[in-house]
C-alpha cells in the first residue's frame, strides 16, 4: 500500500487551506456572479508575482470565426438535439428543414454535445487546453461558494472511498472542483450513488492482479497529487464518466490505470443515430420503412419460426423479415429471457435482428424489444497500452447473447471522397439496410466507437431493425451482442476481419496481427482479399521484420492518398473533431463492418 493512497483521510481537513492557496495564486480576478449578485475580489490578491497573473476568463466563441467543428468556415449556431424525436437530421439547408421538420423529425445545422441543463457552467476555475463537447469548462471553487453565498451542494457526481474508513467517502458534486470535496457517510447516499461506487470498485478489484495495487488504490482512494490539483487529467476522466453516463442512460466509466495518465478521448457523445441530408434522402424511400399492411400487398411467405413476443398471435416480425430480407440474411431471434439465440451464428453470413413495433400489438416490455428499451451494459472505456490505445471492458457480467450496446453516430452516404472530409476509420457499413450507407462515429458517437479487434472476439455486430411506431421511419441500427459470457474486467471486442482472412502460418505477402501481444494470426495480402470499399482505415500491426516489439501501421488499401492522409482530417460540419493527440497512431481504428482489404506487401511505417 503506497503512502499516497492511504493518506487521503488526512487530506480531507487540508482541502480548505489548499483551496484558498490555489485560488489566491491562480485566480487573482473578479469572481463571477453566481447567485447573490456580489462581485468579490480574492482577499490576498496581488501579494506576490504569482498572484498578479490571473487565469483569463474563457471568451464566448464567435460564430463567425472558424471553430473546432468546422475549420476555416463559419460555425452554424448550435441547437440542442431533441433525442425524443424519432429522427434527427443534420443539415444547413433551410428549405429542406421547412419541408421535413415535424413533431417526429428535427433538423439541426450541426450537432455538438451540450452541457446538461441542470449543470450551470460557472465559477472562477476554468479548464486549460482543449474543450470537451458536453463537459463544463468552468466550475465553482471554494472561494466562489464562500464569497457568493451559494446554498446547497447539488447533484453528487462521484464518491471515493476513504482508506480504512469504509463508512465514509469523499464526495464530488456536479459543477464543482475537487477542492470543494467533503466527506460524507455512505449510509446517507442514494441507491444510485452506492451502486455507482460498488460498480467502480468491483471493476478495480478485478484489475488489481493485472495492474498492481498502487494504481488501483490511486483510482479508489485518490492521492495528494490528484486531490490538490483540479487541472489533473484524472478529473477529466471523471467528468467524461459522469456526463456521458448521464447522456447514455447507463453507467460508463473512463479509466487510465497507468503511472502517467494520458489525455482522454475527445468527441461529442450521442445516444442515437442521426442522418445527414443525403443519407436521409437515400433511406426514406427504402422498403424497410413501409408499414406492415403495405408489405402485405406483396407475397409474404409464412414463417414457422417461434416468437417470444408478448402477443405471439399478432406478432408480424418473422413475416416482415421474410418479406424484406429472407433471401439475404440469417434472422436471429431473442429468447424469452431477452438473450439472442446464437445457435446458427456464422461470422461469414449476413445477419439481422428484427424487433417488434406497434404493429405486433405488444408492450415496450416485450422480450423482443431489447434495443428499443436501451438495455445496455455498464462498460469501461479503458486505456490498454500505447499500441492499442482505448478499448472497452465489461464493468459488470455479460451473458452470451445479451445486448451490450449499439453503435451510434451519424449516418452518411458512401463516397470515394469520404477520407477527405472525415476520419473514415470509425465508419461501420450497413450491409443489410443499404449498402450505400455507413454509421460514422469519428467525431460524434458513443462508447461502441472504442470496440477493439480480437481474432477471438467476445462480441459481434448485428444490424437491428427496431422502431416503436410504424408511423416513423426505421433508423438503421447496429446492435453489439455478446458471443460468450464476459466477466467483469474482460475486454469487449469484435473481429475486424473475416475468418478466411486470418491464417496461423506466415505466407507470401502477409502481416502479423497485433490485436494482442503473442497473437498467432497472419493477415492475407491485399491481392487476395476481396474488398468492396476503398479507401478505408489504418491497421496497426506487429511487423514481421524488424523485431515484433516495434509496431507498424499498415493502411487497409495501397492507395497513396490514404497513406498520406493526416491523422486530423477535415471534419464534417456537424461535429467537433477528435483530438488527434488523444487518439494517436496507437489505437487500431479499424472499420468493423466495411469489408477490409489486407495490408500491402511493403508496410508503411507511420
Amino acid at each position: 500500500m503506497s503512502s499516497s493512497s492511504n493518506s487521503n483521510g488526512q487530506l480531507v481537513n487540508a482541502l480548505d487551506a489548499r483551496a484558498q492557496r490555489y485560488h489566491n495564486r491562480a485566480l487573482g480576478q473578479v469572481l463571477p456572479n453566481t447567485h447573490t449578485g456580489k462581485r468579490t475580489h480574492s482577499k490576498n490578491q496581488g501579494n506576490d508575482q504569482e498572484n498578479q497573473e490571473p487565469r483569463q476568463k474563457r471568451s464566448t466563441p464567435d460564430a463567425s470565426q472558424p471553430g473546432p467543428s468546422n475549420r476555416g468556415t463559419p460555425e452554424a449556431p448550435i441547437v440542442a438535439a431533441d433525442f425524443t424525436r424519432a429522427v434527427i437530421i443534420v443539415s444547413a439547408d433551410q428549405k429542406f428543414k421547412q419541408e421535413v421538420e415535424s413533431d417526429r423529425v428535427q433538423v439541426i445545422e450541426r450537432f455538438e454535445a451540450q452541457i446538461p441543463q441542470d449543470c450551470q457552467e460557472e465559477g472562477s476555475w476554468s479548464r486549460q487546453g482543449a474543450e470537451y463537447p458536453g463537459i463544463p469548462s468552468r466550475k465553482l471553487c471554494k472561494v466562489d461558494i464562500e464569497a457568493n453565498g451559494v446554498v446547497g451542494e447539488g447533484v453528487v457526481q462521484a464518491a471515493y472511498e476513504i482508506h480504512n474508513t469504509p463508512s465514509q467517502a469523499l464526495v464530488l458534486h456536479q459543477g464543482r472542483t475537487c477542492l470543494t470535496m467533503s466527506s460524507a457517510h455512505t449510509a446517507e447516499f442514494s441507491s444510485a450513488i452506492r451502486d455507482r461506487l460498488v460498480l467502480k470498485n468491483r471493476f478495480l478489484d478485478t484489475m488489481k492482479r493485472a495492474i498492481g495495487r498502487d494504481l488501483v488504490n490511486r483510482e479508489k482512494y485518490l492521492n495528494k497529487e490528484i486531490l490538490e490539483n483540479p487541472d489533473h487529467p484524472f478529473w477529466m476522466y471523471q467528468d467524461l464518466s459522469f456526463f456521458h453516463s448521464k447522456a447514455a442512460g447507463y453507467q460508463i466509466l473512463y479509466m487510465c490505470l497507468k503511472n502517467q495518465i494520458v489525455a482522454p478521448p475527445r468527441f461529442s457523445y450521442t445516444p442515437v443515430n442521426m442522418f445527414t441530408k443525403s443519407a436521409y434522402n437515400v433511406w426514406k424511400n427504402n422498403a424497410a420503412n413501409k408499414r406492415f399492411d403495405e408489405l402485405k400487398k406483396v407475397s409474404i411467405r409464412g414463417s414457422k419460426k417461434a416468437t417470444v413476443c408478448e402477443n405471439p398471435s399478432g406478432c408480424v416480425c418473422n413475416q416482415r423479415f421474410a418479406a424484406l430480407y429472407d433471401d439475404k440474411a440469417t434472422q436471429f431471434l431473442y429468447k424469452a429471457d431477452g438473450l439472442l439465440n446464437l445457435k446458427d451464428y456464422n461470422p461469414a453470413v449476413s445477419r439481422l435482428v428484427m424487433e417488434c413495433s406497434d404493429a405486433c400489438g405488444c408492450s415496450i416490455n416485450c422480450p423482443n424489444r431489447q434495443l428499443q428499451r436501451g438495455r445496455n451494459k455498464a462498460l469501461v472505456v479503458y486505456h490498454e497500452d500505447e499500441l492499442r490505445g482505448f478499448g472497452l471492458r465489461a464493468a459488470e457480467p455479460i451473458k452470451k447473447g445479451e445486448l451490450i450496446t449499439h453503435y451510434a453516430g451519424v449516418i452518411h452516404t458512401i463516397s470515394k471522397e469520404d477520407h477527405k472530409n472525415r476520419q473514415i476509420s470509425y465508419d461501420a457499413e450497413l450491409t443489410m439496410f443499404s449498402k450505400r450507407l455507413v454509421i460514422a462515429s469519428d467525431t460524434v458517437g458513443n462508447v461502441a466507437r472504442f470496440l477493439g479487434h480480437a481474432c477471438s472476439p467476445s462480441a459481434v455486430f448485428m444490424e437491428t431493425y427496431s422502431r416503436k411506431s410504424e408511423m416513423n421511419i426505421v433508423v438503421p441500427q447496429i446492435g453489439v451482442y455478446a458471443l460468450k459470457d464476459i466477466k467483469i474486467g474482460e475486454a469487449v471486442s469484435i473481429s475486424y476481419w473475416k475468418k478466411d482472412d486470418l491464417r496461423e502460418k506466415k505466407g507470401v505477402k502477409q502481416v502479423k496481427c497485433g490485436c494482442k501481444v503473442g497473437c498467432k494470426s497472419w493477415i492475407k495480402s491485399v491481392s487476395t482479399v476481396n474488398s468492396s470499399i476503398a479507401p478505408t482505415r489504418f491497421f496497426i500491426l506487429y511487423p514481421v521484420n524488424p523485431a515484433p516489439a516495434t509496431p507498424i501501421v499498415v493502411p487497409r488499401t495501397a492507395a497513396p492518398a490514404v497513406v498520406a492522409r493526416p491523422a486530423t482530417a477535415v471534419p464534417p460540419p456537424m461535429s467537433i473533431p477528435a483530438d488527434a493527440a488523444t487518439r494517436g497512431a496507437a489505437r487500431p481504428p479499424v472499420s468493423p463492418i466495411r469489408t477490409p482489404p489486407t495490408p500491402p506487401a511493403a508496410p508503411i511505417i507511420r
